[in-house]
Formats: C-alpha cells, sequence, structure tokens
C-alpha cells in the first residue's frame, strides 16, 4: 500500500472501470500505471467511478479541484522525481509521471479531464473524416491513375493512408 504523495494519508484500493487503482480519500488524486490510464481513456465513456471492495468501505471520490497546487512529487514506487507532463502532448492537462517506471500520480479531476481530452480528439477525428473524405477520396483515384500510368509508387504516403483510414471506416460504417 502506497502513501499520497500530496496529503501523506495512505492510498486505499479502488476499481474504476474494473480497473485496480490506488485512490486518497481526502485529496481524491489517484496511483496508476500507464497501462491503466491508457485502458482508462481508451475505453467506451460509460463511467461507473471508483467503488469500494467491500460494503461499506467508502471509495476515494474521483473529481474536483486538486487540493495542493501541482509541484515535486516523489514517485510512489521507485522514489524518483516524477515529471510534470502535458498528458498526450498537447491536452492541457498536467500529470505527474515517473521517468524510470511509468507510475503516474492523478491530482483530482485530472483523470476526467484527460478522458474528456481523448473523447474531444475522437470527435474531432470523426468530424475530419467526414469532411475529408470525399476531397481525399478524389485525390487517391488521381493518384492511383498516375501510378498506374508510370508504373512506380505513390508520392503521398500520408495522404493514401488516410484515404485508406476513411475507406477502413466506410466499410466498417457498412
Amino acid at each position: 500500500m502506497h502513501t499520497c504523495p500530496r496529503c501523506n494519508t495512505s492510498l486505499a484500493p479502488t476499481n474504476y472501470d474494473e480497473i485496480e487503482l490506488e485512490g486518497c480519500g481526502r485529496c481524491h488524486g489517484l496511483w496508476l500505471h500507464a497501462d491503466d490510464l491508457k485502458a482508462l481513456v481508451d475505453s467506451p465513456p460509460q463511467r461507473t467511478g471508483p467503488a469500494g471492495a467491500q460494503t461499506g468501505e467508502q471509495a476515494p471520490a474521483v473529481g474536483g479541484p486538486p487540493t495542493t497546487e501541482p509541484g515535486y512529487l516523489a514517485c510512489l514506487e521507485c522514489g524518483a522525481a516524477m515529471d510534470h507532463v502535458n498528458y498526450a502532448a498537447d491536452s492541457g492537462v498536467m500529470i505527474d509521471k515517473c521517468p524510470h517506471c511509468g507510475g503516474i500520480w492523478l491530482d483530482a479531476g485530472e483523470l476526467e479531464k484527460a478522458q474528456a481530452a481523448v473523447e474531444a480528439s475522437r470527435s474531432d477525428l470523426d468530424r475530419d473524416i467526414r469532411r475529408f473524405s470525399g476531397p481525399l477520396h478524389e485525390v487517391e483515384v488521381r493518384e492511383d491513375a498516375l501510378e498506374q500510368q508510370d508504373n512506380r509508387a505513390t508520392h503521398a504516403p500520408l495522404v493514401s493512408a488516410i484515404a485508406n483510414r476513411i475507406q477502413d471506416e466506410e466499410e466498417a460504417a457498412s
């Protein structure tokens, strides 16, 4: 069992979408591993929230403002200084991640913000696929014609990759 890096209280085991985490009942922070965070943000948006393991046990709540300002945190696993990083490089959600073992500390509300950022990114991708599918299909047809004419590989692999993704999406929707 680990101790909360923010308020030095013992973390309690909790389930969140059937993933075992450790949470602080005082500041509502969560300790998890990179694979767990990926599973939580990649799963469908039907969130059940944390749940206690036994009846009468109150699980840490998820959400609400952090109780302290972000700052130096020691990794709960290996003791190394954790980096304060922008989740997914550009989401605006700042999390604490150990550069050595990959452990992650999420202050209250950061999990929901990361989930919202991933969901928004998916919505933007779906919108862009619908928006650009026609023009990209036309580009793909022109490139195919040029490739057959010149009998050489295409010079626009990114356009082809996007066009293939759109085609896959259209086939999946059929």
